[in-house]
């Protein structure tokens, strides 16, 4: 594996280095209370993800513009809106429709966060050109599929990730969307964004109908 110092040389700026440093803070440290050598094990697969998924975000707004991003099932997490601006992706979770459920807005700071359950998204048909689906089990997002069809716009794409904890379900969702009429699968050159090998993987499906 490469030094840290390389991965973190290659973002940019001083600000996007400090809130992806805080993001993997975040995420580590309720393991970190509790086992010291699996959070170690983890700090390296969530730094993995977290970089991973900067860089091809970035390559995405260069390569596709989105204006409009939604972020359905969104928890805590700050990479999107960190590539893209805190105005420009709408953040979605349940929290307060599931009793006992996990209260993620919090700890999202600043941004657009709706209160909204998948299945029901209330936004209007063909509005958002980048619908984001990371780092999501099936139940969060396979069942659902139609709903984040159809608040997708025309030429507009829905990506989805798997990474090292996610291979018992992702066969499931990747497949689930392949079989939609409306999507078609994109290969990106992954040379175009990647800095390093990673465990982390993208699916990007368009919307063509």
């Amino acid at each position: 594996m490469e030094p840290m110092n390389q991965f973190f040389s290659q973002i940019k700026t001083l600000r996007d280095l400090c809130l992806i440093l805080q993001e993997v803070k975040k995420d580590i440290l309720p393991v970190l209370q509790k086992d010291l050598e699996t959070a170690e094990f983890l700090k390296g697969a969530i730094i993995d993800y977290k970089l991973s998924l900067y860089f091809f975000l970035k390559w995405i707004k260069v390569n596709f513009k989105p204006q409009n991003i939604l972020y359905p099932a969104s928890g805590f997490d700050r990479i999107p809106k960190i590539v893209f601006g805190k105005n420009n992706v709408i953040h979605t979770s349940i929290e307060d429709l599931q009793d006992g459920g996990k209260k993620y807005f919090n700890q999202l700071g600043d941004g657009i966060k709706i209160v909204a359950d998948n299945h029901n998204l209330p936004f209007e048909s063909e509005i958002f050109d980048l619908v984001l689906l990371l780092d999501s089990t099936f139940e969060a997002i396979g069942e659902c599929r139609d709903e984040i069809i159809r608040v997708a716009t025309k030429g507009g794409i829905i990506i989805l990730t798997r990474n090292i904890f996610q291979e018992d379900n992702v066969k499931d969702r990747i497949s689930h969307y392949q079989q939609s009429k409306l999507l078609k699968i994109l290969h990106p050159s992954l040379e175009n964004y990647k800095k390093k090998k990673s465990n982390v993987e993208f699916f990007v499906f368009q919307k063509f109908h």
